[in-house]
């Protein structure tokens, strides 16, 4: 009986860590500042308007996401960028 559960128990995590993914992290554009709670931002959001309509609801307020990759270095720049 104790070779039987051992060798379920082989097969069991050998078929999960072949079937398991990493986990990948995703870079979403949008984050929700909350309207109550200073600092808490939910960076959750791959549209404005889903952001809004999550703000309409709970409150806060939209804004493009400062460490996404897609905002670009100029996003935030403070002062005033010339262009030739």
């Amino acid at each position: 009986m104790r070779k039987i559960l051992s060798l379920a128990a082989v097969v069991a995590s050998a078929t999960f860590l072949g079937v398991a993914q990493p986990a990948v992290a995703k870079d979403y554009q949008y984050c929700r500042q909350d309207a109550f709670s200073a600092g808490v931002r939910d960076c959750s959001f791959d549209t404005l308007q889903q952001c809004r309509a999550t703000a309409a609801g709970r409150g806060g307020e939209c804004a493009r996401n400062p460490a996404s990759e897609a905002t670009g270095s100029y996003a935030y720049a403070k002062g005033r960028i010339r262009h030739k």
